[in-house]
């Protein structure tokens, strides 16, 4: 039993180590409408209205955040986050809108949420993972 717990012990302390590490390297986050795809080293994101699209490390090609979104609808949302060097690292932020009621965001913690647009308004998406924030400005539910 004590060897059981002892290896547990030490898997934990390298899960923190490993963890930390992660976490100290990351320097911003990013948030790009769709789905994300990672294949070989590049992220893609696929917004179903607009095909697929590379994101800005690999292309030039970059669908943009929408500005508006029609009451009972619904968007999905990803986040990548980015090392010193630039290269896209996994990430699991949480999601909050700045004004309660207006869109329902699900799930509240996560790479890719959905956003659903619940009644006229306007909010901030405040997306935050490790002290940094990325934050959508005034998304206008009509």
């Amino acid at each position: 039993m004590k060897r059981i717990m002892l290896a547990f012990s030490v898997l934990l302390y390298l899960t923190m180590i490993i963890g930390c590490a992660t976490v100290e390297s990351l320097q911003r986050i990013e948030v790009v409408p769709g789905s994300l795809i990672k294949s070989e080293g590049v992220i893609l994101t696929q917004v179903p209205s607009e095909g697929l699209w590379l994101s800005p490390t690999g292309g030039t090609l970059r669908p943009k955040l929408p500005q508006y979104l029609a009451k009972g609808k619904t968007i999905t949302l990803s986040a990548i986050g980015y090392d010193a060097s630039g290269n896209s690292i996994s990430i699991v932020p949480s999601w909050k809108a700045s004004v309660p009621g207006i869109v329902e965001i699900t799930p509240e913690i996560g790479e890719t949420v959905e956003v659903k647009g619940l009644k006229e308004g306007a909010t901030d998406i405040v997306v935050c993972t490790n002290g940094i924030t990325y934050k959508i400005s005034s998304l206008v539910v009509q």
